[in-house]
C-alpha cells in the first residue's frame, strides 16, 4: 500500500528518478506475469506497484 503520509512520499517524479538514480546499477529486477520485483537487494524485497494512474516501489520485507 501506498505511504499515505504526503511528507514521506516522494513530491515528483524527479526525485523519485534520482533516489533510483542513486542507487547505482541495479541489474535484478525481474518481469514475471506482470509483476516487476527486485529480490534481496541489500537485504530486502522490492516490487513495483500499480493502483489506478499511481505507481510506486514497495517495499516487501
Amino acid at each position: 500500500m501506498y505511504n499515505p503520509s504526503p511528507t514521506k512520499r516522494y513530491q515528483n517524479t524527479s526525485q523519485f528518478l534520482l533516489a533510483l538514480h542513486k542507487l547505482g546499477d541495479v541489474m535484478n529486477w525481474t518481469n514475471a506475469e506482470g509483476i516487476v520485483t527486485l529480490d534481496n537487494f541489500m537485504g530486502k524485497d522490492y516490487r513495483v506497484v500499480q493502483r489506478g494512474e499511481l505507481t510506486f516501489v514497495k517495499k516487501e520485507s
